[in-house]
């Protein structure tokens, strides 16, 4: 039986269950449909096709593994299938994730791959390489008493004069290195078989909305010396829309997905209404806590200045 969700602000009808919260209860006509399929169907006419990848215009094959698949269609359409018995919650973070993001991209809209918390009631978004703690500086925020928005991917969509923040529910996923020290309830493996051993935690003062206003953007970097110097800097102009939209979700696979005429336009109207700030400190997991909270004192301050 088909289920109904509310993801990043579209109706959403489903053939496999979201797990995320049913807010919409299926009045009126779904923005996108996910269907399990019996056949596995590749884009007619491709203009990039490989082993895995059967890409058209605004149709797009993504074989995952030998037993699953996904095609997404006109930014309204997943196809799913599934060749064998899957772990649901693999398929899941599949589809909350890749599918999605693919299909926000036929959109036109801008999907970022970011964490995100509330402090002193404004939205941060916080965008890094994989590895460098966006989702720890996040998930350390919630345990420091701050709301918890959203790890991993999140969908940015300008509103008059600002920009909302929307959250996609995939749970959140810290090393277990990261979840001990946080003292952070665990729920199990985020799939079985994870080569990166991360795990799925439960966060405190997780934040409901659907969406949000969002304040700016904080680049996340690691100093490379040993010294404890925490800074935090503003950028703006081109190197702000370089350092954007190297942090689009799913980056690697846009030339397969959009033109950049129209990625340039949605990364243009994101950044004239948000902050960008970089913010640097050491890779220490013990000043974890010590570095959330030096962020928050310097988001409270003019130009974002951090006490020496």
């Amino acid at each position: 039986m088909a289920s109904a969700h509310r993801v990043a602000g579209l109706r959403v009808v489903s053939d496999i269950d979201l797990s995320v919260p049913p807010a919409w209860q299926g009045a009126g006509e779904a923005d996108v449909r996910i269907r399990l399929v019996a056949e596995a169907e590749r884009p007619a006419d491709p203009f990039y096709e490989d082993d895995r990848f059967s890409a058209a215009c605004g149709d797009f094959f993504f074989q995952v593994d030998e037993a699953f698949s996904f095609r997404v269609r006109g930014g309204r359409q997943i196809d799913v299938h599934l060749r064998a018995e899957r772990d649901l919650a693999d398929v899941r973070l599949y589809l909350l994730g890749s599918a999605l993001g693919v299909l926000h991209h036929q959109r036109g809209e801008l999907p970022l791959h970011c964490s995100a918390a509330e402090i002193g009631g404004e939205v941060w978004a916080f965008c890094a390489d994989s590895g460098e703690g966006k989702s720890t500086l996040a998930a350390a925020l919630a345990a420091l008493g701050h709301g918890h928005v959203c790890d991993d991917v999140a969908l940015l969509r300008p509103d008059g004069g600002r920009v909302r923040l929307w959250p996609v529910d995939k749970g959140v996923k810290l090393s277990p290195e990261a979840a001990s020290r946080l003292a952070l309830p665990t729920l199990g493996p985020v799939a079985p078989g994870d080569p990166r051993g991360k795990l799925r935690v439960r966060p405190p003062g997780a934040v409901t909305a659907e969406s949000a206003v969002l304040r700016g953007v904080v680049i996340l970097r690691s100093r490379e010396d040993a010294a404890p110097v925490f800074t935090l800097e503003p950028l703006s102009g081109g190197r702000a829309l370089q350092v954007l939209a190297q942090n689009v979700y799913r980056r690697e696979w846009l030339r397969l997905l959009r033109d950049d005429a129209g990625l340039y336009r949605a990364l243009v109207a994101v950044l004239e209404r948000i902050e960008v700030q970089v913010f640097t400190r050491p890779r220490d997991l013990e000043r974890l806590e010590e570095g959330a909270a030096r962020l928050v004192e310097a988001l409270g301050r003019p130009a974002g200045r951090i006490r020496a």
